[in-house]
């Protein structure tokens, strides 16, 4: 029998990458979402990748391209896709961060 993961899986593993603020590993696991033909990823994936590069260090742009995608998404008529205070504020926090580190 083989084991084919669905969103929540892929989510759960993506949060588990976000609490390590590894950016890099979510954001590889979300292409690969975006690849398969079993299972597409949702607002709740491009949340949870956008905080991981949020607190990753230099990972600040990457998050604002997430933002900038979900925005997109949601005005092209995927109203799940509405990004949240929480994600702009993650933006905003991570560009702060990064521009303090700036040398």
């Amino acid at each position: 029998i083989a084991f084919i993961p669905d969103v929540i899986v892929y989510n759960k593993v993506l949060v588990s990458w976000a609490r390590c603020s590894n950016g890099t590993r979510a954001d590889a696991l979300l292409r690969e979402m975006k690849n398969s033909v079993s299972v597409e990823p949702d607002a709740f994936s491009y949340k949870t990748v956008l905080l991981a590069w949020s607190q990753q260090e230099g990972g600040a742009k990457k998050a604002a391209s997430i933002l900038q995608l979900m925005e997109k998404k949601y005005r092209s008529g995927d109203t799940s896709m509405k990004p949240d205070q929480l994600c702009r504020k993650a933006v905003a926090t991570a560009l702060e961060k990064d521009a303090c580190t700036i040398k």
